[in-house]
């Protein structure tokens, strides 16, 4: 028996998040348009035990292309001030080569959710996407690093 499709959190737009954008404002998918979506969210990198509490996080954005079938995967690191520390990272995954298969399906449920019109998931097998466009190998983060 099937349960429906997984709740999923939607952000209507991350910049305009009020006061200070804390990571749960923050964290979350925001349709780009009909056809893209954008997952954002923060995880801890460094916990100081002379300051109460979190210095250092990662942001994680991963744009879900459905025209191109990519994912394109930003990772920022961040101070507790929110100031970027360093350059961000970038990849292009095609989502024939993307691991994980269910993340695709969240995202193209979110942008469904929050009126997107991607193509069907049936229309194509997560296994078989070819893309239209090539590819840059993923980049490995490059935490802290100074540009």
């Amino acid at each position: 028996m099937s349960a429906g499709p997984k709740k999923l959190k939607m952000v209507e737009a991350f910049d305009k998040a009020s006061g200070l954008r804390t990571g749960e404002k923050q964290s979350g998918y925001e349709k780009v348009d009909d056809m893209r979506v954008v997952e954002r969210y923060f995880h801890p990198v460094l916990w100081s035990p002379f300051e109460s509490g979190l210095t250092t996080q990662a942001v994680v954005a991963t744009l879900y292309d459905f025209k191109s079938f990519t994912a394109h995967i930003t990772t920022m690191t961040i101070d507790k001030s929110y100031n970027l520390q360093g350059a961000p990272s970038h990849a292009i995954v095609s989502f024939r080569d993307f691991d994980n298969k269910q993340a695709i399906r969240d995202a193209h449920q979110a942008l469904t959710q929050l009126g997107g019109e991607p193509p069907a998931l049936e229309q194509f097998s997560l296994d078989d996407v070819s893309t239209k466009v090539s590819l840059a190998a993923p980049k490995t983060a490059q935490f802290g690093k100074k540009p």
